[in-house]
């Protein structure tokens, strides 16, 4: 083998530090650009967890027959009527946990376009928003406890 001259060596090496200087900043631009997409996707799907899981959950609960051509009054009162049910002493504990399940599997993966899921939940929503007037009074009860005369 012939040996390469001193000059062309020194240019192969020069061209090999050029091409592994370039191939990292490459790299650092890919992640870059990886990062930034990983965060937009997570931002997104966090606005949708937020925004559109609950557009979702009310949707749920327009499903029942009740409230499906009600205005959004009464569905305003229906979803505070059904949160507040959740302090109702008399509230049985398999409505209370499959009301709990529905409404965090719905508001963290409902697609607002799924809305017939509230047929499935209707009952159990039905069932818990009868015992929602009970809770509301445990709320009022917790909130403004009544004061007891004190001893003469």
């Amino acid at each position: 083998m012939s040996e390469m001259p001193e000059s062309t060596r020194r240019e192969y090496e020069r061209i090999g530090r050029e091409r592994e200087a370039a191939s990292r900043e490459a790299d650092r631009d890919y992640l870059k650009e990886l990062l930034r997409v990983c965060a937009e996707m997570l931002a997104w799907t966090v606005a949708g967890l937020f925004f559109g899981g609950l557009a979702f959950w009310l949707a749920t609960i327009k499903a029942s027959k009740a409230l499906f051509s009600a205005p959004r009054v009464f569905l305003t009162a229906a979803t505070v009527l059904l949160a507040a049910s959740w302090w109702a002493r008399t509230l049985p504990a398999h409505v209370k946990w499959s009301v709990a399940a529905y409404t965090v599997f719905f508001v963290v993966a409902g697609q607002s376009f799924n809305d017939y899921w509230g047929f499935v939940a209707a009952i159990p929503y039905a069932l818990a928003i009868t015992y929602g007037p009970d809770g509301l009074l445990m709320l009022l009860r917790q909130a403004f406890p009544r004061r007891t005369a004190r001893a003469a």
